[in-house]
């Protein structure tokens, strides 16, 4: 491995890290806390994605973040061969 290598492992692994624990440990601890304290459980997600206002969420949210993704690349590549 040559110097330079060792350098950039030496970047990278700390901000891998740092990312890992300030936004992975979060993520998680909230999922174990949903199904371990006795007010929360399998059950409340199971309420909250059979809710017809949920999946009406869920599916406005897909559709603009579909048109977002769609119109991004399209003014990217415009601007790109501009």
């Amino acid at each position: 491995m040559s110097s330079f290598q060792r350098w950039a492992f030496g970047l990278t692994v700390p901000a891998a890290l740092l990312t890992i624990c300030l936004y992975v440990v979060p993520i998680l601890q909230v999922l174990a806390l949903s199904f371990t304290e006795p007010t929360f459980g399998f059950g409340n997600y199971v309420e909250m994605f059979g809710s017809a206002a949920i999946g009406r969420v869920v599916r406005t949210t897909i559709i603009v973040s579909a048109v977002t993704t769609v119109l991004t690349i399209v003014m990217s590549y415009a601007v790109a061969f501009a």
